[in-house]
């Protein structure tokens, strides 16, 4: 028998956790009673049955190929479109520094296309046909987000879709789709809060943190704060009880504040979720006051303490609690983001694209019923750079199953391709996440 590739440990304090990194169900010994095992290769009963039990013990290197294999056809190879992005037009009405969409940094801004009700129509039906040609069961919830831009300005679209899919709901589409909208909440009015609430769809509202950091980055066109609007609409929101998760953009204004962000959410806006997004790509550079090290640093360090911090106010922290939820579960998480052939995004004009980032993802049309995503040049690349396909260091990563690479466009923005490069901001962020659900897993093992 030999130590399994993926048999990695962490040390703290004296104690080692020991589990297999693409399943990870640790366990902890003390370290003196760990090296000794370890380099006398004598295990206790004990250990020992714990280590066969978790394939922490092999025969050889072909019992780790096969596990690793499984997950590959389980979760990586197979054709699966769970997601739709209908982006019913990339206008916005707000001109926000940090915004990663590049139509909104033109020197002239013009209008853009608005989606008609006709390509609205196509696009779920599109696909309804990725989903019938969809691998196996569903392993992901199916999800619909009516984006933009600002998709309020297409609101007789935004509202023609939803009763649409209201229409297929138990048929071409499953019963418990689940429709959510992403918004600044500057255009929301009574008439769209009742609509929303009327058919259960989830909003989240974009938004930098309080009035004093929102407004420095989050303006409009004429460069004018925006706060006061969106708290406007949150307040529409919360009086006709539409599920609202607050989506924080991190600035560098608040990257190491936020414990005090979450402490906001819940205090004054009075909210049950907030979903944190950090700054990387093109973008940083038109928010950048200090180094991309530094933020990346900050960030890093301020979200775990802030999903320390909503955990004990009982908010919902997205960013970290997904990774929990994996970690808790022994879920392999093989894909962090959609765009690797998991997700059709439809732009206002009917093409598909792979990705929402930029137009150099579009590959198809609403209009071909012989297209589909998972079959795009542009997504085997981005799958082939998936952690448990490459071997930039990641195979040998103790935190390799609740990574998911991070943001491809992100590292193509920078000049690098994703086949040679690390998401580095993402990989610190995944590392030190991993880290902390291991010791957090700790303490209340010990406090039991």
């Amino acid at each position: 028998m030999q130590l399994s590739r993926y048999c990695k440990t962490l040390e703290r304090n004296g104690v080692t956790s020991v589990f297999h990194s693409l399943k990870p169900e640790p366990f902890f010994l003390p370290t003196s009673e760990w090296q000794k095992m370890f380099e006398s290769g004598n295990w206790n009963d004990e250990v020992k049955e714990i280590m066969l039990e978790n394939g922490l013990l092999v025969t050889d290197s072909s019992a780790d190929e096969k596990y690793r294999g499984r997950i590959k056809s389980e979760f990586v190879d197979i054709k699966m479109v769970p997601i739709l992005y209908l982006v019913l037009t990339k206008n916005c009405n707000l001109s926000c520094r940090q915004c990663f969409q590049y139509e909104r940094h033109r020197q002239k801004l013009a209008p853009l296309p608005m989606m008609t009700i006709e390509t609205a129509v196509a696009g779920i039906d599109s696909f309804v046909r990725h989903l019938k040609h969809s691998d196996g069961s569903q392993q992901y919830k199916t999800q619909i987000f009516l984006y933009g831009g600002e998709p309020f300005l297409n609101w007789n679209v935004f509202r023609g879709a939803v009763e649409y899919i209201e229409s297929l709901r138990g048929s071409t589409l499953p019963e418990d789709v689940e429709v959510m909208t992403v918004t600044n909440g500057t255009c929301i009015r009574e008439s769209h809060a009742r609509f929303m609430v009327a058919h259960d769809i989830r909003v989240a509202l974009s938004v930098d943190g309080p009035k004093e950091v929102n407004d420095k980055f989050r303006v409009t066109t004429k460069g004018r704060g925006t706060f006061d609007c969106i708290e406007r609409g949150l307040r529409l929101l919360q009086k006709f009880g539409v599920k609202t998760t607050l989506s924080v953009t991190i600035t560098p204004s608040i990257a190491s504040r936020l414990v005090e962000i979450v402490r906001w959410a819940h205090d004054d806006m009075r909210v049950e979720a907030i979903s944190f997004n950090m700054i990387g790509g093109s973008s940083f550079d038109r928010v950048a006051s200090m180094t991309r090290a530094q933020y990346d640093e900050d960030v890093t360090t301020s979200i775990i303490k802030a999903f320390k911090e909503a955990r004990e106010l009982g908010l919902y922290e997205d960013r970290i609690a997904r990774k929990a939820e994996g970690f808790i579960s022994h879920k392999f998480n093989a894909v962090d983001c959609a765009a690797v052939g998991n997700q059709i995004v439809v732009q206002p004009d009917g093409r598909i694209a792979y990705c929402h980032a930029s137009e150099e993802y579009n590959g198809g049309s609403v209009f071909d019923v012989n297209f589909f995503v998972f079959d795009d040049p542009g997504v085997a690349i981005w799958k082939q750079s998936l952690p448990i396909n490459n071997e930039l260091g990641c195979q040998d990563c103790s935190a390799i199953a609740t990574c998911g690479y991070g943001c491809f466009h992100h590292v193509q923005e920078l000049g690098g391709s994703p086949l040679e490069k690390r998401d580095e901001q993402y990989c610190l962020h995944n590392r030190r996440t991993f880290e902390f659900l291991v010791w957090d897993l700790f303490e209340k093992t010990q406090a039991s």
